[in-house]
């Protein structure tokens, strides 16, 4: 009697499966979710552990049901400390090693890394533990965690409203000459500045990130394509999903893939350090060759700025987000006004 092989997980795919059912598939640390049971001896799950709150944290990782703001912390950059070391450690391993296994979708590893970040999410304000938890991952186990985590938030960080899609769908993501669509900038500006702080920088924490990675590339074009695929659906949401048009059918891409291709091409460092009020460079334990290049030339500066300094640019952000919300507002009145006109001719 012939078996058929269970499709491997992909990264954004939501578990069908019950926790009940994983622990009978797997006979590993999965059991550590049972409720009553002990905390592991291994060495890989040594630190703080509560298996009640461990399978609420499972269940809502595999379910989508995680918000960012629920892992702030308390001083810019207001990334996730989870999130912080992992980064940072997979760039430190990647530095002294090789940059290639960002490239690679690693889906081996989906539940063993989903065991593991739902650990570090439970201790995410206990900076040891996360220390030491993260140590004794490889650097392939570090990058599928930090997946796994990005996968578990309802709302991706870059978050399109149903408004701007419709600025997205004016003009193609490419021409035919292959650039981008110059006013993704904008747009993209458009849907971060309405967010919190932790969405914020995070998303320019991670892209600055993905920039790094992109750097060191062995092929930038293969590389980005990579990227954009892996790292769209943890990345990128949408109100209303838009539909991909005279795709090449050799060549999938998701929607969420083809936005972040088009983000990776227009938005650069400095934009994402602006975005992040120029506090997320210093959030990085190393430096990238372009990078050191450029604090030589006096190009890049990461002295930290006074509280005064970053106030300013609170407000700053503060302006842009009003200039913006009175623009729609006049914007959607003259559509009104419009729309009377146009009834009162035809009456």
């Amino acid at each position: 009697m012939s078996h058929a092989k269970p499709r491997a997980r992909k990264l954004g795919d939501r578990v069908d499966r019950s926790l009940e059912q994983l622990q009978q598939s797997h006979t590993g640390p999965l059991g550590i979710f049972s409720p009553g049971k002990s905390e592991p001896r291994d060495d890989q799950l040594d630190g703080l552990f509560d298996p009640g709150r461990c399978r609420e944290m499972y269940l809502a990782l595999v379910d989508n049901r995680l918000t960012l703001a629920d892992f702030r912390p308390l001083e810019a950059p207001f990334v996730p400390e989870v999130i912080k070391m992992l980064v940072n450690s997979i760039e430190a391993d990647c530095y002294a090693s090789d940059w290639e296994p960002i490239f690679s979708t690693h889906q081996n590893l989906n539940e063993m890394s989903d065991m593991h970040a739902c650990v570090l999410l439970q201790n995410w304000n206990h900076q040891n533990h996360l220390k030491c938890q993260i140590k004794t991952l490889s650097l392939p186990m570090k990058i599928a965690v930090l997946r796994s985590i990005l996968s578990g938030f309802k709302l991706k960080p870059l978050h399109f409203s149903r408004r701007l899609l419709i600025d997205v769908i004016k003009r193609p993501l490419f021409d035919q000459f292959l650039r981008p669509n110059p006013n993704m900038k904008s747009i993209v500006k458009r849907a971060v500045l309405p967010c919190n702080r932790t969405t914020m920088d995070t998303l320019s924490f991670i892209m600055l990130h993905l920039l790094h990675a992109w750097e060191y590339a062995s092929n930038p074009l293969t590389a980005k394509l990579r990227l954009s695929k892996i790292y769209g659906p943890l990345l990128v949401s949408f109100a209303e999903r838009p539909v991909i048009l005279d795709q090449d059918p050799t060549d999938y891409k998701t929607e969420e893939g083809a936005i972040l291709e088009v983000v990776l091409e227009e938005c650069n460092g400095q934009f994402w350090d602006n975005m992040g009020m120029s506090q997320l460079r210093r959030a990085f334990t190393g430096r990238t060759t372009l990078e050191k290049a450029a604090i030589e030339k006096g190009k890049l500066s990461l002295i930290a700025t006074d509280v005064d300094s970053d106030n300013e640019k609170e407000a700053w952000f503060t302006y842009l987000l009003r200039k913006q919300k009175k623009i729609d507002k006049e914007g959607a009145k003259r559509g009104g006004k419009g729309k009377k006109l146009s009834k009162e001719a035809k009456m």
